[in-house]
């Protein structure tokens, strides 16, 4: 075996599984010389490209240049700022991860850089909590999941209020790096439209002491249309749907009957009496809307944006449908 080093640090290594004479032997010294000039030189390369990557969005997000000089310099290198993308402001993005993000971003053709001390990424052809997820799950690829410093799996200080959830990376002896995601947005002014969302949506997790999670307006649920860009008839459908459409067809009012259960604090007969109905089919419409939302619908969190929903559904001039 002989290693590849450059600058002090080991690259690679080149193995050959016999034995070796000496003439053989220094072929493959002198091989792992010329592996290891040819991987600096494309490293070179490489941070070199990522560097005008990352000052061409910098240069984008601050209203630097015009927005034909940015399209022009973009086209340069590889990159279609009119293709529509996600953009993404990460907190807690360790030099590990800032790395990911810039091989991540070159890969795809897409942007990264650090402003201040927040990592900011706009990547083509993925939705915004796509690609936020993907970030995060290279994240948490990097090493052992761990346990908080209170023991609870992962945060590093438990679960912070809203609790673990399925899914969000939990990585030993780090930050959990939470993502904002905004878009898909394209041409200069589209992406720093989507730079500011994105911003407001980390702000927003944050505030929420959700770390360790990606959210766009939409996943953000009435936060994200309290943040300007969620679309009402989306939201009432992504929480009622499946109601909305058994009611259609059926000719039923399920959601009738789920707005006067919370209107009525959830209690039986009194909804019951508001309807005029037994309690027990008001239990039986209930039991469907169950089994129509899945498990957890009445946890207080998607009760909350049922709540939401339903009011919506009072002043959207055309219901929402699945059709």
């Amino acid at each position: 075996m002989a290693p590849v080093w450059a600058g002090g640090a080991p690259l690679a290594a080149v193995v050959v599984a016999e034995e070796l004479d000496d003439v053989a032997r220094r072929i493959l010294e002198r091989a792992a010389t010329t592996a290891a000039l040819i991987m600096v030189v494309h490293r070179s390369v490489a941070e070199s490209q990522s560097r005008l990557r990352g000052d061409l969005l910098l240069d984008l997000l601050v209203g630097r240049a015009g927005d034909g000089a940015l399209t022009a310099r973009a086209t340069q290198l590889g990159t279609d700022l009119n293709r529509e993308h996600a953009v993404l402001v990460v907190d807690g993005a360790d030099p590990q991860l800032v790395q990911l993000a810039g091989d991540l971003a070159g890969a795809r053709s897409g942007l990264a850089v650090e402003v201040g001390d927040r990592l900011v990424v706009a990547l083509p052809e993925l939705t915004p909590v796509e690609a936020g997820r993907e970030l995060l799950d290279r994240a948490s690829a990097r090493g052992p999941v761990g346990r908080g410093s209170d023991g609870a799996p992962g945060s590093p200080a438990g679960r912070g209020r809203r609790g673990a959830r399925p899914g969000v990376p939990r990585t030993l002896g780090r930050s959990l790096p939470t993502v904002g995601a905004a878009g898909p947005a394209g041409g200069p002014a589209g992406l720093r439209t989507a730079y500011h969302e994105a911003t407001r949506c980390l702000e927003a997790l944050l505030a929420l002491g959700r770390r360790g999670e990606v959210a766009d307006p939409e996943a953000l649920g009435f936060v994200g249309l309290l943040l300007g860009r969620g679309d009402p008839a989306q939201h009432v459908r992504a929480r009622l749907g499946p109601v909305l459409d058994y009611d259609e067809l059926r000719g039923t009012d399920l959601a009738g009957t789920l707005e006067a259960w919370l209107a009525e604090d959830r209690h039986l007969g009194r909804t019951a009496e508001r309807l005029h109905i037994h309690p027990n089919t008001v239990s039986q419409r209930l039991d469907r809307v169950g089994r129509l939302l899945g498990a957890g619908w009445q946890a207080p969190d998607r009760l909350l944006e049922m709540g939401l929903a339903l009011r919506l559904l009072h002043v959207l001039p055309v219901l929402p449908t699945g059709r």
